[in-house]
């Protein structure tokens, strides 16, 4: 049987980054790569991308996903 592929994109806001609020990015990372190990463990193929912020990082994780089916 096949496993589901499923892409797992993080969407967060820059402005925390411009604020320099590195706690709330290391946070979301945890709990991205939390979310993305659940998945997994229910049978899931995760394609995992790094965190998305502005349009550019939208699109490549877009991209990502399209090219990897």
């Amino acid at each position: 049987m096949n496993k589901i592929k499923v892409g797992l994109m993080c969407l967060y806001i820059k402005l925390y980054d411009d604020c320099k609020l590195q706690e709330i990015r290391d946070r979301s990372e945890a709990f991205y790569e939390k979310l993305a190990v659940a998945l997994e463990g229910e049978g899931f193929e995760v394609v995992r991308n790094p965190i998305c912020c502005v349009k550019d990082e939208f699109q490549a994780c877009v991209d990502k996903f399209e090219a990897e089916g």
